[in-house]
């Protein structure tokens, strides 16, 4: 059996032709969504891409706004497409009560949406304050990390996708789908930040690691050389100089580094001019 590699000079057989992205405007715009969320710079980034997709995907949303919740599981919403939208979700995290807390506490891959909440009773804090504000429409959907895409029963729910209308029956069961389905662009983008997220910050930390290990190497150096030491006592000597001065021994590393001067002489004797009145070591 053999194969082919592609070259630069190969060539694919064209694709069949298809009238799919010519009469499908919800195609286009997930294909244009997917293009912008792999090129979103961070988290922030790919929430107000999602948020307003949402506005693009589901015609009948006039507003948009994303749910997340904190370190302790408190909900906020870091982005929307107008403020009015970010007003009815602090109207449901005061009250505690409202469609993108039922999608959230539900743990769930999960929608919910109302038709009108001028009569709406599910909800009997936020739809009536909901409906004096001009909004009878609502649909929500659950965000979740990619861990949640395994099983659609026990997703790992980090937010909801927030959907407004002013007119009643304004969502439809497309609209709900639709809405699910954006949150499945959702999951893979938010996972995708994370991991960049995590990835930055990992190699700042093995940077900022590196950094430290090259300056205590150049301060054992110098001290190994001066006092006829080995390393370990070297380093010694600058975990002896942090704790007394009440420094990282990364710095202390650097200023010897950087000057040549020990913080501390023959004696235990501080003798840097910045270093405050210290106790001499004990012998």
């Amino acid at each position: 059996m053999t194969s082919k590699r592609l070259t630069a000079e190969s060539t694919l057989p064209p694709p069949p032709p298809s009238t799919a992205l010519a009469h499908s405007p919800l195609l286009g715009v997930l294909l244009q969504l997917a293009t912008r969320l792999l090129e979103a710079a961070d988290l922030e980034c790919v929430l107000t891409e999602i948020a307003s997709a949402a506005i693009d995907v589901v015609p009948a949303a006039e507003l948009a706004s994303v749910t997340m919740l904190n370190d302790a599981d408190e909900p906020f919403t870091p982005c929307c497409t107008e403020e009015l939208a970010t007003e009815l979700d602090v109207l449901q995290y005061t009250s505690l009560d409202g469609p993108c807390l039922e999608v959230v506490n539900a743990q769930t891959w999960h929608s919910v949406r109302s038709g009108d909440l001028l009569s709406e009773t599910r909800w009997r804090a936020f739809s009536p304050a909901a409906a004096e504000l001009g909004v009878r429409s609502v649909l929500s959907t659950t965000l979740f990390t990619a861990d949640g895409l395994a099983s659609v029963n026990s997703a790992a729910v980090m937010g909801s996708l927030n959907l407004y209308a002013r007119g009643p029956a304004a969502f439809t069961d497309p609209d709900q789908d639709v809405a699910l389905l954006l949150s499945l662009y959702a999951a893979m983008a938010l996972n995708t930040a994370l991991t960049r997220s995590d990835a930055a910050r990992q190699t700042e930390d093995f940077k900022a690691a590196l950094a430290s290990r090259t300056v205590i190497g150049q301060a054992q150096g110098i001290l190994m050389e001066r006092h006829k030491v080995n390393a370990s006592q070297a380093f010694d000597r600058l975990r002896i100089a942090s704790q007394h001065l009440n420094r990282k021994l990364r710095l202390v590393a650097q200023r010897i580094s950087e000057t040549g001067q020990e913080p501390l002489d023959g004696d235990g004797r501080i003798h840097w001019q910045d270093a405050g009145d210290k106790p001499e070591l004990d012998a």
